[in-house]
């Protein structure tokens, strides 16, 4: 809601419309009073008319724009009246200063006189009060302000959140009866439940986070927690980087992911602009039932999801995660797929004279018996040499009887792309063995084609034959017959726009000294077209083969065509041959905006698998949590069912909310509706509880946010001023903004003088609670008020600095014709 412009009743608008034609342009600086009523000439303020940008002393709230971007949140904003000076002047206080992103020697040369930063000595940076919008408009010299591109906001408008405490959980359970001859057995009774989570305290910028997973099932009499880790972190703006204490992994580019209890400090590739970022890892794969995906990393679960038959994709993983991650895919029926996915690198490239680095010291915390638990250090880092090319390298000590040293050179290929190579040399002493002495040779390589629509990025590594990883030595040795000799990576996209077509390949290689290897290749095509009257239809293949080091091959072909109905409902055929053939007709439907759900019935056969299977699934998304439900039978085979929730519930000094799971440790934002409830935000993602709070989760760190107020849901006398809250935020932030938020706030309101006489006409009406402007005087000392709250003392002001104060009452009906006294203070 504006502060200044706001809707009144008829003789409030043929007023000030008269005001508006007789203004006109917006430079005048006088204007025909005749154009009034002649009993209201000689008792009328329009100084805040007069001269563009001139405001009565006193605070307002107002909205700031740097060079016509805008700075997150609203800020008060004060204009004191000075001796000697024409109209009141602008103070502007240290943090907005601070926050204008100004080179260093520039702030420097802005003193701070009487509580104010004084502009004096830099007359080009300019302020401009915007009244029709709120807005203070500042303007800076290109020259003077630090390099921030594009979206990317500089560390001085970064906020690190309050203090809090919160809970991200994820609950699930299965119950699984096979049968034969439709008779159920016994013995084919299985039931699991499976909960994993975090738990996170926040002080300051300090974040403590604690990992919980507890599984349950086989008939076991009670659950079992593992794993459970414990750490702290702090972002460090100044370093570009991320503390870190407590159970961990190493975080490396150039050494295998290992857990360490101890230290680590990082740099942080998100604190960069975008061009300087690398990518996220992603894991694909192919289910042949509805299944649950769960991703982890030195037995730490790092992501678990449902997904439908076919082939899924999993890119929201967060970039921080390097080296192996395995991956488990369990069908519906119990059975299992687990395979390790080697996240390839991309390139990294340093700006020129820049640093980026990565130092870990500790005590190493690898599970197993036997396994070794020194402690070690490490430390590596890229240094932008030269504007295209980047020198890297580090170092890895562990105990007495191992070392890592790795050297290579990044480069900007323009057109062609980006390239890394680097060679690692390793030393260990293994007990009653010869020490081990090798290398590993590894080359990366990305490019975007953006003409072409296409993407590649290629990692390959070469072993020789007495390299020996820091997690092989750690448990004494590589695991028989998996000596690493070779491993690559390829994926590539291309997206054929005659043709409507994206192609995606993937194929990954590793290969043992023994003679053995594992492989998989996988191809997908997808396609969207028409036919006839149909409209958009979706058709999609996809082929993937595994060849284990065991000898075990898996074939998969996968193909879906999608037919999309009335109301974002579709129709599905699918069919899959692996170790039989599998046909499925599917029906998704999608009756609101957050539910939706499917059933199918298919038709199995081949080794063993004949039968008819008939699923259902349900999904609700409410501003609590999200439910799943499963359920899915096989003729004379089994029946099985499945329930999922996960959400979060945060808690602070303002207030507790139960909401939607936050993701990972990214920042989430606490919305105070000051005591109002049901204000539903972001497309009813979150919804103020009876206390008047609400939880946005999973936002961005270090990138502007925006949490917009959901105005045509909003309910029936509820005011929310500030309709878009805009932050940025720090790793693992609880933010908080409340929202000037009212209830049931609108009268006609006439004030009155002590000596009986009006406040002029312009006269501009505050809240004093929260310093809002709710309206303006007309004729006759008539306002209409809106946004207002019972019992609240509002001041009447005009003339620079004259001003009276008049209190509402206690209670009143919206659209009430109040007399009340307005009384000098």
């Amino acid at each position: 809601m504006r502060l200044i412009t706001l809707p009144f009743r008829k003789r409030v608008i043929n007023a000030l419309a008269s005001l508006l034609i007789i203004s006109f342009p917006l430079f005048a600086t006088e204007f025909n009073l005749h154009a009034l009523d002649a009993d209201v000439r000689g008792n009328i303020d329009l100084a805040a008319f007069s001269r563009p940008g001139v405001i009565a002393a006193g605070d307002y709230l107002l909205d700031v724009t740097i060079n016509g971007e805008r700075l997150p949140g609203r800020r008060m904003m004060t204009w004191h009246a000075r001796p000697g000076m024409p109209e009141p002047q602008l103070c502007v206080p240290a943090d907005l200063a601070d926050s204008l992103g100004l080179q260093p020697t520039v702030r420097r040369r802005l003193p701070l006189q009487q509580g104010c930063v004084s502009f004096t000595e830099h007359p080009a940076i300019t302020f401009r009060l915007d009244r029709a919008t709120q807005t203070l408009a500042v303007t800076v010299p290109q020259a003077w302000l630090r390099y921030h591109p594009g979206e990317w906001v500089p560390p001085e408008q970064w906020d690190t959140g309050i203090s809090g405490a919160f809970l991200d959980y994820s609950l699930f359970a299965a119950h699984y009866v096979s049968a034969q001859d439709g008779a159920a057995q016994q013995n084919g009774r299985t039931t699991s439940a499976d909960a994993y989570g975090t738990a996170g305290i926040n002080l300051g910028a300090w974040r403590l986070r604690s990992d919980l997973h507890y599984t349950a099932g086989e008939g076991a009499e009670q659950g079992r927690f593992s794993p459970s880790r414990l750490y702290a972190f702090r972002p460090l703006p100044s370093l570009q980087g991320t503390a870190r204490l407590g159970e961990t992994d190493l975080h490396s580019d150039l050494f295998d992911s290992v857990p360490f209890t101890g230290a680590a400090l990082e740099s942080d590739e998100r604190m960069l602009p975008y061009a300087l970022r690398g990518y996220a890892p992603q894991v694909s794969g192919l289910a042949k039932t509805h299944a649950r995906v769960t991703v982890s990393q030195n037995g730490r679960v790092l992501y678990q999801a449902g997904v439908p038959p076919g082939p899924f994709l999993i890119q929201d993983l967060s970039e921080a995660h390097q080296g192996a991650l395995e991956v488990n895919v369990t069908e519906e029926d119990g059975s299992q797929t687990t395979f390790t996915v080697e996240t390839a690198s991309v390139p990294f490239l340093t700006r020129k004279g820049q640093w980026r680095y990565r130092l870990a010291a500790g005590q190493l915390a690898w599970p197993g018996e036997g396994a070794h638990q020194p402690g070690f250090y490490s430390g590596e880092a890229s240094w932008g040499a030269f504007n295209q090319t980047s020198l890297y390298g580090g170092l890895l000590m562990g105990g007495s009887g191992y070392r890592a040293v790795s050297a290579g050179v990044g480069q900007n290929l323009a057109q062609l792309g980006a390239l890394s190579f680097d060679v690692t040399g390793t030393g260990a002493a293994l007990p009653q063995q010869a020490a081990q002495r090798g290398r590993r040779y590894r080359l990366n390589y990305n490019k975007r084609f953006a003409a072409a629509n296409s993407e590649i990025a290629f990692s390959g590594e070469r072993y020789a034959a007495r390299f020996l990883p820091l997690p092989d030595w750690a448990q004494g040795g590589p695991e028989s017959g998996r000596a690493e000799k070779q491993a690559f990576t390829l994926i590539a996209n291309q997206y054929i726009t005659p043709l409507a077509l994206s192609v995606t390949l993937s194929l990954r290689n590793q290969a043992y000294r023994q003679g053995k290897s594992d492989n998989t290749y996988s191809l997908t095509l997808g396609r969207l077209f028409d036919s006839g009257r149909l409209r958009n239809l979706s058709a999609s293949l996809s082929a993937s083969r595994t060849l284990s080091d065991r000898g075990e091959a898996d074939t998969q072909l996968y193909f879906t065509l999608s037919l999309p109905l009335s109301g974002g409902d579709r129709l599905s055929y699918s069919v899959q041959q692996g170790d039989g053939v599998d046909q499925t007709l599917s029906y998704a439907a999608f009756p609101a905006r957050d539910s939706n759900w499917g059933i199918s019935l298919g038709h199995q056969q081949g080794n063993s698998r004949q039968g008819v299977l008939a699923r259902g699934n349900y999904q609700q998304r409410l501003p609590q949590g999200e439910l799943a439900l499963a359920a899915g039978v096989k003729q004379q085979a089994y029946h099985t069912v499945s329930a999922g929730w996960s959400g979060s519930l945060t808690a602070t000094r303002h207030g507790a909310a139960l909401h939607r799971y936050n993701q990972g440790n990214e920042p989430r934002l606490m919305v105070d509706g000051n005591g109002v409830a049901a204000i539903p935000l972001n497309n009813g993602s979150a919804v103020t509880n009876p206390f008047g709070v609400a939880v946005v989760p999973s936002l961005s760190s270090y990138q502007p946010n925006e949490v917009r107020v959901d105005v045509n849901q909003l309910p029936d006398e509820v005011t929310v001023h500030d309709n878009v809250l805009r932050q940025t935020f720090t790793e693992g932030a609880i933010g908080y903004r409340p929202l000037k938020a009212v209830q049931g706030g609108q009268a006609v309101v006439v004030f009155r003088l002590a000596d009986g006489r009006f406040p002029p006409l312009g006269a501009e009406i505050v809240d004093e609670a929260n310093a809002l402007s709710v309206g303006m005087v007309s004729e006759a000392g008539l306002a209409w008020l809106q946004g207002v709250t019972p019992g609240h003392a509002l001041r009447v002001q005009w003339g620079g600095a004259a001003a009276c104060r008049a209190v509402l009452p206690d209670a009143f009906a919206a659209g009430d014709r109040l007399l009340l006294p307005c009384r000098t203070p």
